[in-house]
């Protein structure tokens, strides 16, 4: 209605998409919950996962591109050093390539916060409590 048009506090209106999906299961004496964006098709849930597996595998995942990675850097480094080759300008690309190598670890920990935080979530009960009383 026209009342409730006027009514409305135009300064501190928030965009909102609609429709929002909900999805709530129980897994594990676990609750989850998986909210879908109608409009857009993002998804925010919170599936379970084996914490222990996953970080055993991110460690592994490191050992091995270490291992891969390491013994070349080192045989150039030294082969750069023994020949006296090792410049200003060489010293700044290696440090550029640590620094970026620094940068990717750093946005991987940022992405996998944001992951753990989008879980803790999904999972927690007070949302999951929300969206039972909604579904009926």
């Amino acid at each position: 209605s026209m009342e409730a048009i006027n009514t409305l506090d135009y300064d501190n209106l928030k965009y909102v998409l609609m429709p929002a999906w909900f999805v709530t299961y129980t897994y594990k004496d676990r609750n989850c919950t998986i909210l879908i964006n109608g409009q857009t098709g993002k998804t925010v849930c919170g599936i379970p996962w084996n914490k222990p597996l996953f970080y055993s595998f991110l460690m592994a995942a490191g050992a091995v591109l270490t291992t891969l990675i390491f013994p070349p850097m080192r045989h150039i480094l030294t082969f750069l050093q023994s020949s006296g080759r090792i410049t200003k300008e060489s010293s700044y690309v290696i440090s550029l390539i640590i620094l970026c190598i620094a940068g990717l670890f750093t946005h991987g920990i940022y992405k996998i916060r944001k992951v753990g935080d989008s879980i803790k979530l999904t999972q927690s009960d007070s949302v999951f409590n929300f969206v039972k009383k909604r579904q009926g």
